[in-house]
């Protein structure tokens, strides 16, 4: 596996990343829909891109790449953030060329640390469809914790420290 690079979401992404959400299989365990555009891939973004209605809770998109030049998409990552209960949920997307290859754990891991050192989060939270082995495999390797069932969906959550060493 090689390193990923992170960029943030902007609408010029749609672009590129349009054939790779095209893959019927992404849809088995994540609620979101198949876009049967670019344009509606771009308005989506342009949601996400506004961020959330409500000062309660912020959101963060990126694209991940495999390539210093970001022309080579590997999938999305997400995080909501809750600064008021110093909590983000978390998600990501691998798109099917690149799975079972590491990726998600070490988006994951980027996650974690990004959050950590930018935002006061004390706690992730990440919820899985049961049939989702592969995620549930990443969440578990990232240390997070099975806590119960919440709709459909599994729950699991990871505390994290807050301390960052000043050389």
């Amino acid at each position: 596996m090689t390193k990923i690079y992170f960029q943030s979401l902007n609408i010029d992404h749609a672009n590129i990343l349009f054939e790779y959400l095209q893959e019927d299989a992404l849809y088995h365990y994540i609620p979101d829909q198949k876009y049967t555009s670019i344009q509606a891939l771009k308005q989506r973004y342009s949601r996400l891109i506004q961020g959330s209605a409500s000062i309660e809770e912020i959101w963060l998109n990126w694209v991940m790449f495999s390539d210093t030049q970001l022309k080579q998409p590997i999938g999305t990552l997400q995080a909501t953030l809750f600064p008021q209960q110093e909590t983000a949920q978390i998600g990501y997307v691998i798109f099917k060329p690149f799975w079972g290859l590491g990726y998600a754990s070490k988006a994951v891991e980027w996650l974690e640390n990004d959050l950590k050192h930018t935002f006061s989060i004390q706690n992730l939270e990440a919820y899985v469809d049961p049939k989702n082995t592969a995620s549930i495999k990443v969440l578990e390797k990232n240390n997070f914790i099975f806590k119960t069932v919440e709709e459909d969906d599994l729950y699991y959550s990871k505390s994290i420290s807050q301390s960052i060493s000043r050389g």
